[in-house]
């Protein structure tokens, strides 16, 4: 009788994480497919359904850290790179869900380099929808910067340099408020800068950054250097709304400095 308990444990065990595994299949199809069309709209309910899958995926498994990162991705491609309205209240309600969930997993696995970049990445985002002043008074940018350089330490490399773009940005962004926040530096945030867009020329977000802090540092003939580049490049099959979202963002960083005219 023991023996037979023991096996519908195991058969009912084995069937679900054959279900979670077809669920992460079809999410990561849907992922992959997600510049597949033009059209923002049609590449909305593209990534939507691969959110759906992995949230259903993480039902039965809801510290996967791998799983979690995954929809991090997704949620991530869906609010910020494609060119539609989302309201404010949809996002931070969204931001808020995901990060319960990583906050969770992350008690138990501190050395994820998933979770670190997943909760770096959605504080980022979190903070900047309730502005930078707000994000830099509350704790927001200080908990960006210690996932971000727990990643760092981890794997500096990850994601193509993301722990050096999202550091490089912090400092950029965060101003130092005398009594409460004094470790924002530019020259920090250019030498994290100019590590991943080394490591990573095809990392064009690391550039686009790196030149607005260069812009920011006085050094203005390499700045529109790399603001050039990143007007120049046209966006390919396989990454067509990211590369759109930091060409849109560059033409209109370069109509506020006046650049190129």
């Amino acid at each position: 009788m023991r023996c037979f308990y023991s096996f519908i444990i195991i058969f009912f065990f084995s069937l679900s994480l054959y279900a979670i595994k077809n669920l992460v299949k079809e999410g990561d199809e849907f992922y992959n497919n997600r510049n597949i069309s033009k059209n923002p709209v049609k590449s909305k309910e593209i990534i939507s359904e691969s959110i759906k899958y992995y949230k259903e995926a993480l039902k039965n498994n809801p510290g996967n850290d791998i799983l979690l990162y995954k929809l991090t991705k997704a949620i991530n491609f869906k609010y910020n790179y494609l060119p539609l309205k989302f309201s404010k209240i949809e996002k931070i309600k969204t931001y808020k869900s995901l990060l319960s969930k990583l906050n969770k997993a992350y008690k138990n696995n501190k050395n994820s380099k998933y979770l670190n970049y997943s909760l770096a990445l959605i504080w980022g985002r979190y903070g900047e929808l309730i502005g930078v002043l707000k994000a830099a008074k509350t704790g927001i940018a200080g908990k960006i910067k210690k996932y971000g350089e727990r990643l760092y330490k981890l794997d500096k490399k990850f994601e193509d340099g993301i722990a050096g773009v999202i550091l490089g940005r912090l400092h950029y962004k965060t101003p130092s408020i005398p009594f409460i926040l004094s470790w924002p530096d530019m020259n920090k945030s250019e030498k994290y800068l100019r590590e991943s867009a080394k490591l990573f020329p095809n990392n064009y977000w690391a550039k686009f950054y790196l030149a607005d802090t260069l812009y920011n540092n006085e050094k203005i003939e390499e700045a529109k250097k790399y603001y050039k580049e990143i007007l120049n490049i046209s966006p390919d099959k396989n990454n067509y709304f990211e590369i759109l979202a930091v060409k849109n963002s560059c033409k209109k960083r370069v109509k506020e400095l006046n650049l190129f005219k």
